[in-house]
């Protein structure tokens, strides 16, 4: 029954009256007429109120009328006793609206009023469905994507629409459209939702195109990526190289783009397509294929080798290893490899001490004296050009090692390449002009470019400033050497 508020009624010359109430006191309707215990006032209201509202007095006549079928229903010579006074109501209700046709098996449904309880499990049924689609639709996409672990701090993202790179850290979300590349120490993980695992190396430059002009998902411009399908994809994942394009398929792939852009591909698990206008190949697990791209073209893939899977991965394994520690027990682990090399070292043990240091760079990539300790183990052991990468990757993270600079500076006049030392030498006379043993090399500099007159005069400059016995040596034998090469110059006729 609809109740309202404030009921209008018109009743003859009495004008307009407004009745209020009306679901309250067709209740006490069923009450009364359902044989329960009712007070006098409330009596009393039902007949006031019958007496000025015709709808309520139609409520007052259905509801005897259902009481009286009610009675005869549930006497017990009734055929329906074992009906509940419930079941019996209704039952009674649709009698007095007349024979009606027997509805239909199909049809029977909307006679069907379920319990609560239903309703509530429905409900929570439908909203698992709910949250299941979208949260399955936000781990599929491929936006955004998530840092999610980090050794070392060398990260940043370029956003779309700027020009400045912008430094992050571990934990940071990357949508499509951003720029992202690493430094010489730093390697990071990337979460592309549940099916996609993408591993960053060192050195490494990567962009994640839009889906409008996506040619996949993902842009190797430069460095090394190690990527995982957790899942099969409902699309293709494919990487984009200047060399051409890789698609796995529920696979694992090691890609690597070097400086003269070539593209190398190593396929650990299942098996990868990689094709470019000149040609494709299909890569089996346990093989690597390579191309390269050339002044606008590109060379065909080449027929996939069995390769070493180990030395692939060595990088992966290391990576993963060192994101378990924390940062300070992976510079305190550092810090004891470091001091068990210079023990190696002073022990002229060189090979034992230079894995004692890479060990230490590994642990903490963003310090230089691991990588100093690397440049004298291999300085040692004549390993110059070995030694000139360690001094570089030394001086790059802590500008300020005189040490390593001077000793880069020998390392490149062993290796006759003594262009690129003068700057260096130059560097250290400019900051520490009073250090005999700068002057010296500087002069030594000079001589190996044939600028005798400016190697004679820092090796005069570097024996005034009272030198060790070992850099005397340096300057004299170098100044017996610009006059022997005088001598010869004036002998030539």
């Amino acid at each position: 029954m609809i109740s309202h508020p404030i009921f209008l009624l018109n009743h003859g010359k009495e004008g307009k009256v407004f009745m209020r109430g009306c679901k309250s006191i067709q209740k006490l309707i069923r009450r009364s007429i359902q044989d329960e215990i009712i007070s006098e006032q409330d009596r009393q209201r039902i007949v006031q109120h019958l007496e000025q509202c015709p709808r309520c007095q139609q409520v007052y006549r259905q509801e005897q009328r259902v009481d009286t079928i009610l009675a005869t229903m549930l006497s017990p010579t009734s055929l329906q006793f074992d009906l509940s006074e419930e079941q019996a109501r209704r039952t009674a209700q649709r009698a007095m609206q007349g024979p009606q046709a027997e509805p239909s098996l199909l049809a029977s449904w909307r006679y069907y009023t379920p319990p609560r309880y239903v309703w509530v499990s429905a409900l929570l049924v439908m909203l698992i469905l709910i949250i299941s689609t979208v949260t399955s639709l936000y781990l599929y996409s491929t936006q955004p994507m998530l840092v999610s672990a980090a050794v070392g701090s060398g990260i940043y993202r370029l956003a779309p629409g700027t020009t400045q790179w912008q430094l992050i850290s571990s934990g940071t979300r990357i949508y499509e459209g951003d720029s992202l590349k690493t430094n010489q120490t730093t390697r990071i993980e990337i979460r592309q939702g549940s099916r996609v695992n993408l591993l960053v190396n060192q050195n490494t430059r990567i962009y994640f195109p839009t889906q409008a002009t996506a040619l996949g998902f993902l842009n190797l411009e430069q460095g090394e990526i190690y990527v995982e399908l957790r899942a099969k994809p409902s699309n293709k994942y494919q990487i984009v190289t200047p060399a051409g394009e890789v698609t796995p398929f529920g696979t694992t792939v090691d890609i690597r783009v070097d400086e003269h852009r070539k593209t190398t591909i190593a396929v650990l698990n299942g098996q990868a397509q990689f094709k470019n206008q000149a040609g494709s190949v299909v890569i089996p697990a346990g093989h690597g294929s390579q191309a390269e791209f050339k002044e606008g073209q590109v060379t065909p893939p080449t027929v996939p080798e069995a390769i070493d899977t180990s030395i692939v991965t060595r990088w992966v394994d290391t990576f993963r290893q060192l994101k378990k520690y924390p940062e300070k027990t992976r510079l305190k682990l550092a810090a004891d490899a470091i001091r068990l090399g210079n023990e190696l070292h002073d022990a002229q043990r060189y090979y034992d001490a230079l894995t004692s240091y890479r060990r230490a760079t590994e642990l903490v990539p963003e310090g230089a004296n691991g990588y100093m300790g690397m440049g004298i183990a291999n300085f040692k052991l004549q390993r110059y050009q070995a030694a000139i990468s360690a001094y570089t990757s030394a001086l790059t993270l802590n500008p300020t090692l005189h040490s390593a600079r001077y000793y880069l500076i020998l390392s490149y006049l062993n290796v006759n390449r003594a262009i690129e030392a003068l700057p260096h030498a130059e560097w250290l006379v400019k900051q520490l002009p009073n250090d005999h043993k700068f002057a010296i090399v500087l002069g030594e500099v000079y001589r190996h470019l044939e600028k005798l007159d400016n190697a004679e005069q820092w090796y005069r400059y570097g024996l005034t400033l009272s030198p060790c016995e070992e850099c005397r040596q340096t300057a004299n034998q170098g100044l017996k050497q610009i006059a022997q090469k005088r001598n010869e110059q004036r002998t030539i006729p």
